[in-house]
């Protein structure tokens, strides 16, 4: 892969420095809330003075079971960081952002008088500290498991394919060859469009020439702010600048999230995939030696 050494580094987020004005961004997106460190609990609020859980949480008031878990959108907060904001669209008016593993947004309520109800924590937000209801990650969820594990792979996103400059949609299924007649992997550019880096490796069509029989997809997390999650603006200007590879559109990795099973930690992530069945075949963050990497999954894959 031809990429210039200075292109062989990963933009970590949390981890490296960041030029000031991503920094500026972000805090700006964050309503210009100051971070702190978190603090859970399975406690309903804290008690009086050193703030212990009062000694009976069951005298508290339960909090409605459907002012949580709704939909809300139009927020985000840095990877690893919770964040409670005012929203019109949830019951107990709070929409909880949620980027500890990619970002989830959903309506929660305040706890600091009131017990969460069964699958869900009273925990602290690390922005601005608030006690509100998270989901309990260990609670058991229903539904149909075997159908909730791979509906990710048939959710249809807006995208774009290369030579095209129309805007449709597809699912990571659409990019199956059974046969492998075309290709052996897919393989997922998880993309942040104010990483440089990442600029760097989609504007450099040899990337993806010295690796052949693989589909890329350069998947959107974050827009040209860092920390903000893209818009679909951003995901056309992102086509029309970088037409190299097909582009999908997720929002703060919120449908593909089950992709990376190691987290997201910077961008670009790169993530390969059996373009039979689409079964994973391992992740990387950064760019050196991906070549290698790619032929290490290509191997798995036909085996």
């Amino acid at each position: 892969m031809a990429i210039s050494p200075r292109r062989i580094r990963t933009q970590v987020r949390r981890h490296t420095a960041v030029p000031a004005a991503f920094i500026i961004a972000a805090f700006a997106t964050s309503l210009s809330l100051i971070a702190c460190s978190s603090q859970t609990s399975s406690f309903g609020p804290s008690g009086g003075d050193g703030g212990a859980p009062p000694a009976n949480t069951s005298d508290l008031p339960l909090v409605e079971e459907s002012d949580l878990g709704g939909k809300c959108s139009g927020f985000g907060t840095s990877i690893g960081d919770t964040a409670a904001m005012p929203s019109d669209s949830c019951p107990a008016g709070l929409c909880l952002a949620d980027a500890r593993e990619g970002l989830e947004l959903y309506c929660t309520a305040d706890c600091t008088k009131a017990r969460c109800p069964e699958g869900w924590l009273c925990e602290e937000t690390t922005v601005v500290s608030k006690r509100v209801c998270f989901r309990d990650p260990d609670a058991p969820q229903g539904g149909d498991e075997d159908a909730s594990a791979t509906s990710w792979l048939d959710k249809e996103l807006p995208s774009y394919r290369v030579g095209s400059t129309s805007k449709g949609t597809a699912s990571l299924r659409d990019y199956v060859d059974a046969t492998k007649k075309k290709h052996d992997l897919v393989v997922l550019i998880i993309s942040g469009a104010w990483s440089v880096i990442n600029q760097a490796v989609l504007d450099d069509a040899e990337t993806f020439r010295s690796s052949p029989r693989v589909a890329w997809i350069s998947v959107l997390v974050e827009g040209w702010t860092y920390g903000d999650p893209a818009t679909e603006t951003e995901l056309t200007k992102w086509h029309k600048e970088l037409p190299e590879v097909d582009k999908m559109f997720d929002p703060g990795l919120v449908v593909l999230k089950p992709a990376v099973k190691k987290g997201l930690q910077g961008f670009p992530t790169f993530v390969g995939l059996d373009a039979a069945s689409l079964d994973y075949l391992g992740e990387q963050m950064g760019v050196e030696k991906i070549e290698q990497t790619i032929e290490t999954w290509r191997e798995k894959a036909t085996q």
